[in-house]
């Protein structure tokens, strides 16, 4: 009764992660992910087979096995060289010979999981462990964490430098807020590789499903320009947040003059934000005028009327 009720808990997690899977697939935009953004198909397609096969293990659909172990390592392999390529993608640094970093980093992956499956030299056996069942570590088993330390690695060192390094100030946004949100789980997934590394008999299968599906969730909700500006206003400290908490409160304050009996000028109280709304687009675009013109859908003559209207108000 006892080991019934602790696999139906252990269950939860994997569940949690294939409903959000299951809501992802009926809201994303499905050609655009096959046409344009593979990455995250391969990304979704690793996490969607971890997750089956941790619930069908602790639902009691299947019962634990070498192989069932070994095929999700295999596609442990697919989600974090989906994640690196889109790391790479969104980092500007694989321009040079992108269409051949990307076939290398999925033939690596595709090595990785024709050895896993079809030896028994890095996994030999599975062993229990009273919650769950872990791998026995085979002759060839420091392959899996090489490989896996170097994934997380590369990704890590891709968003970092996609922050400072890529043109595109979308991607640049982008890459700042998916290594804020993803880099504590890649820290967590290295600790963890440490553990067993050291001989610690631990199964992660109770962190992984949730923490990968996070990954997918911020993946997929930063594809949007808009999401991506709402999820940079919740980042403490984020430029975004403090221009925001700036005009929020110039309107705050432009309002508390009501008080004082003096009348609100809704046009004045619109032209402040804007010309505060220009200026940051021109900061953010390393003062080229131009650059603000297009980040904000207008000619880059309304932009220089906007400074000018700054510096006069100054």
């Amino acid at each position: 009764m006892l080991q019934g009720i602790e696999n139906i808990a252990l269950a939860i997690p994997a569940f949690t992660a294939l409903s959000v899977q299951t809501w992802l697939i009926a809201h994303s935009d499905k050609r655009r992910l096959i046409n344009k953004n593979w990455p995250i198909l391969l990304f979704f397609l690793g996490v969607l087979g971890m997750s089956f096969l941790e619930f069908s293990s602790y639902a009691g659909i299947v019962g634990p096995s070498l192989f069932s172990i070994k095929l999700w390592y295999a596609f442990c392999s697919i989600t974090f060289s989906g994640i690196l390529i889109l790391s790479m993608k969104i980092s500007g640094i694989e321009s040079f010979q992108a269409h051949r970093m990307h076939i290398f980093v999925v033939m690596c992956s595709i090595a990785y999981s024709t050895l896993m499956l079809s030896t028994n030299s890095m996994i030999q056996g599975i062993q229990s462990i009273g919650y769950s069942a872990t791998r026995i570590p085979g002759d060839l088993y420091f392959i899996t964490q090489f490989y896996a330390a170097a994934l997380i690695a590369l990704t890590l060192f891709c968003l970092t430098t996609g922050t400072k390094v890529t043109e595109d100030n979308s991607d640049k946004k982008r890459a700042r807020v998916l290594l804020y949100s993803t880099s504590p789980f890649l820290f967590i997934f290295l600790a963890l590789l440490l553990l067993m590394a050291i001989g610690v008999k631990v199964n992660a299968s109770v962190i992984i499903p949730l923490a990968t599906t996070y990954m997918l969730l911020v993946l997929v909700i930063t594809e949007q320009k808009e999401s991506l500006f709402s999820l940079l206003l919740k980042i403490p400290f984020s430029k975004e947040r403090k221009s925001y908490k700036q005009i929020t409160q110039m309107i705050e304050d432009f309002l508390s003059n009501t008080d004082n009996g003096e009348q609100v000028s809704l046009k004045t109280l619109t032209s402040n934000i804007e010309q505060q709304v220009v200026s940051m687009a021109v900061q953010m675009s390393n003062g080229s005028q131009v650059k603000a013109a297009s980040l904000l859908n207008v000619s880059a003559s309304s932009i220089c009327r906007k400074k000018k209207e700054t510096q006069k108000a100054a």
